[in-house]
């Protein structure tokens, strides 16, 4: 299971980027993709934290809250990385910004804040699972890792000598606040794509599974500015991390790829194209975070569950639950004696339609089962059983 993130990546920021590479981006063409709503809990728009955590533990929390039940319980929330360590997964995380960053303390940390940085640090350092965490910042320090048993990395060529000598665990000590922009050059520190490729060699050997999460993070950071040269130049480090991770699991059938946003930022919208290699003409309408709905993007293994997604929250259930979607009636279109049901199908599932008048007091009567041959809206046409039109229907299904 690989989770692609563009933290801060629109609509907007994948359309400057396509036009800009006058062709689609390689997880525009995932086979499914949908869209998603970001809002958290208690406001309109979400921060990094409160998007992650939506995805990491299927939950709407406050923002600024890594993984917690607030509002509620203030409990600890259980990720899907936690989920699929304890099914013996190997964890990876890797990002453009800081390692204690919010995104990618989403996933195995636990705290009210997410400005907590030493309590993300120590929660990472306690974390069997984790394998692979590469980024920037100084938290936690060079010492830290290798006596928690990574072997540390200062630089892209220390990274790949690490690969080479069969590394099992690495941690990244970059010394920097941030990886550098794509478009000022990386200076000592591996491009996103080289941090990829590094983290599929080490997780890759593991036969129980991996769960890698990939942060674009510095999308965010030139939208905030409304920088958009260094903005595209992010989308673009961000495809090139894909393309690593299909070329990786293009020989696999088990493995599934998601690429989505936490949220947008900037509001950014193209105006006008120019032709590849030529910077269009857009207008930002915010230096901030925006309610935007953001893609979410689906390549291999049941991924066709994507389809059913349609908050941050679901990106939980895609990544932990084979049934996901429930099944649910779309639509019911009564014409000419007759009735049409729609629902969204996965292809394979058998879906059981059945039949009641008065739902809480009779029992419920199967109408028809219907074995999917397609991923999407699919119906079924019934004749009208009774006088009456009030009638009430259910899906069931099975694998």
């Amino acid at each position: 299971m690989v989770l692609i993130i563009g933290d801060g990546m629109g609509t907007g920021q994948v359309a400057a980027a396509r036009v800009w590479l006058g062709r689609p981006l390689l997880f525009e063409t995932f086979p499914f993709a949908t869209f998603l709503d970001t809002t958290p809990a208690g406001s309109e728009i979400t921060d990094s934290a409160a998007g992650a955590t939506a995805m990491a533990t299927g939950r709407r929390v406050a923002n600024g809250v890594i993984s917690r039940e607030i509002p509620g319980s203030g409990s600890n929330l259980l990720t899907a990385a936690e989920i699929l360590a304890a099914r013996g997964r190997r964890i990876g995380l890797l990002t453009t910004s800081y390692m204690v960053d919010a995104t990618p303390a989403a996933w195995l940390a636990h705290t009210s804040s997410r400005y907590d940085y030493t309590s993300i640090a120590d929660q990472y350092l306690s974390a069997s699972s984790l394998d692979v965490v590469l980024g920037g910042g100084t938290l936690p320090s060079a010492a830290e890792w290798s006596a928690a048993g990574f072997t540390v990395v200062t630089d892209s060529f220390s990274l790949a000598t690490a690969v080479a000598n069969g590394a099992s665990r690495i941690a990244s000590a970059f010394d920097v606040g941030v990886i550098p922009y794509e478009h000022d050059g990386l200076g000592h520190c591996p491009s996103l794509a080289a941090m990829t490729r590094t983290a599929l060699a080490v997780l890759g050997k593991h036969p129980e599974g991996i769960f890698l999460m990939i942060e674009g993070g510095r999308i965010d950071h030139a939208a905030h500015a409304n920088d958009l040269v260094r903005c595209i130049h992010e989308v673009v480090g961000l495809e090139a991390a894909t393309r690593e991770v299909l070329d990786w699991a293009s020989t696999r059938d088990d493995v599934l790829v998601l690429v989505t946003a936490d949220h947008e930022t900037g509001g950014l919208e193209v105006l006008e194209e120019r032709g590849a290699g030529q910077l269009p003409v857009v207008r930002w309408n915010s230096t901030g975070h925006t309610a935007a709905r953001v893609g979410l993007y689906a390549w291999g293994a049941g991924a066709a569950r994507a389809l059913g997604a349609r908050h941050l929250t679901d990106v939980y259930r895609v990544i932990t639950d084979p049934s996901f979607p429930p099944p649910e009636i779309r639509g019911l279109q009564i014409a000419d004696g007759r009735h049409r049901l729609q629902w969204l199908a996965i292809s394979g599932r058998v879906y059981h339609v059945e039949i009641t008048l008065t739902p809480c007091s009779m029992p419920w009567l199967p109408l028809a089962s219907v074995t999917s041959a397609v991923n999407g809206l699919t119906g079924l046409e019934l004749p009208q059983l009774f006088a009456t039109n009030v009638v009430f229907y259910r899906l069931r299904h099975t694998e």
